[in-house]
């Protein structure tokens, strides 16, 4: 601050996601994965919107999340608890702004596949936490995607989350391609919204 004057712009950017099964995970695996993947948002936040909110200038928070916080993949879900707080915070810290005219616009990125070292992120897991079940993998080589993979560099999703900044958007979609399985996720919830009650009950 010093340098360049007030904060106007955080992205929380980062993150780590090795392959496991839920049945195999450790709990040194959960504690590394949401220490990341949370935790450093978590901590973001808490560092920098009252710098935002303070000099009464306005500003802008991007939070990372993922495809996998809108739609389950096998073998993530360490990741996905992960990504799908980061989508709990990000929401309703855009509806209290909003609420309280914190001055500060949110964004929720969920990328799907970009050209980012996260498949060999298992370099940067802490020596004490090395006994653990995850590991590390190349999206190319994964069979969750019907069709072929559009692949996005960082240049790309950085020119989208700029314009998200600009125009203040909620989301940021990267792959509107993998949009059947979050359709078919929000329907079953709707689904189960309509269900009757047991026992005749009124809803």
């Amino acid at each position: 601050m010093s340098a360049f004057g007030n904060v106007h712009i955080l992205c929380n950017n980062a993150g780590v996601g090795p392959f496991a099964t839920v049945a195999d995970l450790r709990l040194e695996d959960w504690r590394w994965l949401i220490d990341v993947n949370l935790w450093g948002v978590i901590h973001g936040v808490h560092s920098f919107l009252p710098l935002l909110t303070e000099h009464g200038e306005g500003g802008h928070i991007v939070n990372t999340s993922s495809m996998a916080a809108l739609c389950i993949v096998p073998h993530l879900a360490a990741y996905s608890v992960t990504k799908f707080g980061v989508a709990a915070l990000t929401e309703t810290l855009r509806i209290e702004s909003e609420l309280y005219g914190y001055g500060v616009g949110t964004s929720l990125l969920c990328p799907g596949p970009v050209r980012t070292n996260i498949g060999r992120s298992s370099r940067n897991r802490p020596n004490n936490l090395t006994d653990g079940a995850l590991g590390d993998f190349e999206l190319e080589d994964t069979n969750h995607f019907d069709g072929p993979v559009p692949w996005l560099s960082g240049e790309d999703v950085g020119e989208m989350v700029v314009q998200a900044i600009k125009t203040n958007a909620p989301y940021v979609i990267t792959h509107p391609e993998f949009a059947d399985p979050v359709i078919a996720r929000h329907a079953a919830i709707e689904a189960a919204m309509q269900s009757p009650r047991p026992g005749g009950l009124s809803r």
